[in-house]
Formats: structure tokens, sequence, C-alpha cells
């Protein structure tokens, strides 16, 4: 259809513009069958119903969007991506959206830590809890308490979770790619020079001909510098 095309309403039955009729891409023509005002008043009749009040649509200022939270315009930096929505930012500033968010969470989940927990390791945070302690509250590798950071240690192959780990030894079998191999090698290597002393490199001593020894004499006490710049360099 063209934009030029009408539609009748079914809720105030007169024949509008298509260009008065929200677009719906499940409905058959691509419209709502409510033109915009009936729309806007069935949503403020539809909030009453339940005992809110729906606060009628803003004009829109350049540059800015309106945070139902902030009840006021920002700027639209200040809003998140949301590829869904229309103007693709989210309905609320980034301040309140997170804080929606975590709210959800909590009331969903019982917390971000247990939300997140669930969603990258499949266990809970009772879990977690429940592992460390059955470790004492210590790390399995170094043997030492886990601290105030425990990290979850888990195959990179298989994504089975293996234990509770101190954020060092965590971050170290990481940075070796949990590779036993190269694990050995670095323990090998720090056995094999644990408590070996490294001397200080120093420079080669230079010897001087007799000749260059009187040659250095000459020029010292030519120039009343004295024996002692006749030394070797060192």
């Amino acid at each position: 259809m063209a934009e030029t095309d009408t539609k009748r309403c079914s809720r105030c039955h007169e024949s509008k513009s298509l260009a008065a009729f929200t677009r719906h891409g499940q409905s058959r023509d691509g419209r709502f069958s409510y033109c915009r005002d009936c729309s806007a008043q069935y949503q403020v009749e539809r909030a009453a119903k339940k005992g809110r009040v729906r606060v009628p649509r803003r004009a829109a200022v350049p540059g800015q969007k309106w945070c139902p939270d902030c009840e006021c315009y920002r700027p639209v930096e200040v809003f998140g991506r949301n590829r869904s929505q229309g103007d693709g930012l989210t309905a609320y500033c980034k301040t309140h959206q997170q804080h929606r968010v975590n709210e959800s969470r909590a009331r969903l989940h019982g917390g971000s830590r247990h939300y997140h927990l669930l969603r990258r390791y499949g266990i809970s945070a009772a879990d977690v809890d429940h592992m460390i302690e059955q470790q004492q509250g210590l790390c399995p590798v170094c043997d030492r308490d886990l601290g105030q950071t425990p990290h979850v240690d888990h195959d990179h192959e298989t994504d089975g979770v293996r234990q509770v780990l101190c954020f060092t030894c965590n971050g170290g079998l990481g940075l070796f790619g949990d590779d036993p191999a190269r694990l050995r090698s670095a323990a090998a290597y720090v056995e094999t020079h644990r408590g070996v002393a490294t001397a200080p490199a120093t420079a080669p001593a230079i010897t001087l001909s007799v000749e260059q020894v009187g040659v250095r004499l000459y020029y010292a006490f030519s120039h009343g510098l004295g024996a002692a710049a006749v030394r070797s360099p060192q």
C-alpha cells in the first residue's frame, strides 16, 4: 500500500491515512488496527484499570530523549544501544537501565553473582559457597587462603567446572594455557635455578704494556694529573 492509501480505525471507525496508524509487522497490512490517537487513548484507559497513570507522549527534542526514571530529557549519549527500539536506544538512561537490570537479576536470580555463575558455568552461588567450604577456604594449587576474589576454575575445552582457585593461581593457569607440559617445564626451571646465586657481570680487566704505561705517565705529569690517571679503565 502507498502512504496515500487509507485505513478504517476499528475503534473510532473513521477512515484515515495510513500515516495515522503506527507500523505493525505482524498485521496483514503492516499497520495497527487502531489509529495513533485511539491507540494512545486505549493505553491510558488500560493503565487506569491497573491503577497506573500513563504520562502522555512528549514532543521529541532534537539530540535528546526522555528518560522515564529521570523524568526529564537527557542527551542521547547517556542512553545505551538497543536495536529492537525504533530509535536504536534503550528506554532508560544507562544509569537507570543498569539499576533496573540489577533489580531484575536480584528478583529473578538472587543477585548478579548468582546470575553470572549460572549463565557462565551452570552452577549457583550456593554451589560455589559449598565448594569453598569443602576446600576449607584454601586454594588447591598454592594451599593458601582464597582471598577476597576467589575464581571458579573450569576446563576451557569441556567447560566443566573443576574447583575454586585464588586469583593468582587461576590467572597463572590461564597464562600457561592450562598446558601440563608447560607447567611442568616451568616448575623444573624454577627448581633448577632455585638457590643458585648469579655473580654480577664485570668488565674484563685491561692490561697495559710498558710502552702504554710510559705514554700515560708522560701525559699525566705534563698535564698535572698525577699518577692516578695511569690506572687501567674498569
